[in-house]
C-alpha cells in the first residue's frame, strides 16, 4: 500500500506494461511452419475461413481490424492483429514457411512485402481486375477472381488437392484454381 501512489504514476505504469509477458512478442519463439495463413479475414474472408478451420492444419489469421481479431480469437482460431505490409508480423506467423497463404485485403499493392517474404510459398490474392492479376502474377501470387465463384473454385481445388506435400501446392497453377 505504501508504493501503491508510485506504483500508479504514468511513466511507472508505462514501464511496467514494457515489462509484462504480453508485451513482449515471445522473443524465443519459432514461428509456425506447414500451416495455413489467412492475411485478411473480413466480409470475404470468414466464409473460406470457416472451411480452413475444418481442414487439419493449423490455421492462422492476419487482420488489422481488432474487433474481428477479438471475434476470431474468441472463437479458438489463432489470430494476429497487423497489416499485410508489416514484415516483422509476416516474419512472426511464419509467413515463408506457411503451407498456403490467402490474401484477401483489398488494396493490391499492400501484398508486395508478403510476396516478398514468402517466396516459394503458394500464395493466392483476391484480384478485382485484369491488371491487378497480371501484376500479382508477375510477383509470383495466383490471382482468385473475386466474387462467390472464385472462392468456391478455390475450396474445390482445396479438397481435391488433398493436402499432399507443399510441393504439389508450389506446383498448383492458376488453372488448377479457376
Amino acid at each position: 500500500m505504501v508504493l501503491a501512489p508510485l506504483l500508479t504514476q504514468g511513466r511507472v505504469v508505462l514501464g511496467l506494461l514494457r515489462l509484462h509477458p504480453s508485451r513482449r512478442g515471445g522473443g524465443t519463439e519459432e514461428p509456425p511452419r506447414d500451416h495455413v495463413l489467412m492475411v485478411g479475414a473480413g466480409s470475404t474472408g470468414m466464409p473460406l475461413l470457416e472451411t480452413l478451420v475444418i481442414t487439419p492444419h493449423r490455421v492462422i489469421v492476419v487482420d488489422d481490424d481488432p474487433q474481428l481479431v477479438d471475434r476470431i480469437r474468441a472463437a479458438g482460431i489463432e489470430a494476429h492483429r497487423g497489416d499485410a505490409t508489416n514484415r516483422g508480423l509476416l516474419r512472426r506467423v511464419g509467413a515463408s514457411d506457411a503451407r498456403v497463404i490467402v490474401s484477401t485485403v483489398t488494396r493490391i499493392e499492400d501484398n508486395e512485402p508478403l510476396l516478398e517474404e514468402a517466396r516459394g510459398v503458394p500464395i493466392f490474392v483476391r484480384a478485382f481486375e485484369d491488371a491487378e492479376a497480371e501484376w500479382l502474377t508477375a510477383h509470383g501470387a495466383r490471382p482468385v477472381g473475386y466474387g462467390d465463384a472464385a472462392a468456391d473454385s478455390f475450396l474445390e481445388w482445396f479438397d481435391r488437392r488433398g493436402w499432399e506435400t507443399a510441393d504439389d501446392l508450389a506446383d498448383a497453377e492458376l488453372e488448377d484454381v479457376l
